[in-house]
């Protein structure tokens, strides 16, 4: 899993391992202390990620949408592509919750 935290002030966190209940709840309390209108992009990799994996993910972190995170789920790929720019601002993340690309 990677997970990409941009804050509407500008910084940018990064986690990258597994997503285990330790790390979630990590990424989660980073999200909320980041505040309103901060941007979540998870990407979960790993052969066996399916589409119902994608979307329990996307339950678990939906929960801080009332924090006015927006966050976006997706499968990834074990080695990024290095020509793809990552997201330095939320308007950068363009899909919300719900609206990955599967």
């Amino acid at each position: 899993m990677r997970a990409r935290l941009v804050s509407p002030r500008g910084g940018v966190l990064e986690r990258v391992g597994f997503l285990t209940s330790y790390a979630a709840e990590t990424i989660a309390e980073d999200a909320r202390h980041a505040g309103r209108g901060a941007c979540l992009d998870l990407a979960v990799d790993g052969k066996g990620t399916t589409n119902a994996t994608l979307a329990q993910v996307r339950v678990q972190f939906g929960r801080l949408a009332p924090f006015g995170v927006r966050v976006r789920v997706r499968r990834g790929r074990r080695h990024p592509d290095p020509a793809i720019r990552p997201a330095t601002k939320c308007d950068d993340t363009r899909e919300e919750l719900g609206l990955g690309d599967e």
